[in-house]
């Protein structure tokens, strides 16, 4: 008996190492200069930490590796205001049928994720958790914003894109007065996702979708960015 409660007790670790996965985490840098929102790599973006958003989330089909579709993104914090600069590589940019207008998530896109959730403690958000959700869709330059945050808000967000043979930068603000981050705490969860539309119309006449995407935050095998499980965390570099 105490051996085959020994062997279960080791089995029961060993598998409960296996599955665990550390979040990854981005220091948020404090910079004395602001960053013009102009899509243009600027001297305050070059001595950052930068990091790769390489993790395919489960269900996600076709994607060709790197090439097909990469990205990396810096953070920096200037005047309690949080700026991203966000490297896409994308061997087919935004050759998608005007149609598609209404359904831009399935575009080329990348989406950030701010919450107020406590991600390790469940998967789907629970109903006293608020998600912030911002759809940067390619190639219409279109920004799309879900969670409790009022229309009024959207002056407190900028953003612009500039293209480079093979992919784009996209860079972003997001002003405090949104009032959807603290990083005064020192942590906040976070993630960005993409998705990758390289389907043009087939003979129907019929657009599949986005058929791949990738997300920063570590892959719990689930489907969605929005699962706070998949998030990692903004740290504050003090």
């Amino acid at each position: 008996m105490w051996f085959y409660k020994t062997c279960c007790c080791c089995l029961f670790l060993f598998l409960a190492g296996c599955s665990s996965q550390e979040p990854k985490v981005a220091l948020v840098s404090v910079s004395d200069t602001e960053p013009v929102i102009d899509g243009e790599v600027d001297a305050c973006w070059k001595e950052l930490p930068v990091y790769p958003i390489d993790g395919t989330l489960g269900g996600e089909i076709n994607w060709d590796g790197a090439e097909d579709l990469y990205a990396e993104f810096r953070v920096l914090m200037h005047a309690n205001d949080l700026f991203f600069l966000v490297k896409v590589t994308d061997d087919i940019k935004g050759k998608i049928d005007d149609s598609m207008m209404s359904q831009y998530w399935e575009n080329d896109n990348v989406e950030f994720f701010f919450t107020n959730a406590s991600k390790l403690a469940q998967i789907e958000l629970s109903k006293q958790d608020t998600i912030y959700f911002f759809n940067f869709s390619i190639p219409y330059d279109r920004l799309e914003k879900m969670g409790n945050l009022p229309e009024s808000k959207s002056k407190y967000v900028s953003f612009d894109r500039q293209d480079f043979e093979g992919g784009y930068f996209l860079e972003d603000r997001f002003e405090q007065e949104l009032g959807i981050f603290d990083l005064e705490k020192g942590t906040m969860p976070f993630n960005i996702g993409l998705s990758d539309n390289d389907n043009l119309n087939n003979e129907e006449g019929f657009i599949k979708g986005s058929e791949s995407g990738i997300s920063w935050g570590y892959n719990s095998g689930s489907t969605s960015w929005k699962e706070t499980i998949n998030y990692g965390d903004l740290v504050m570099d003090r």
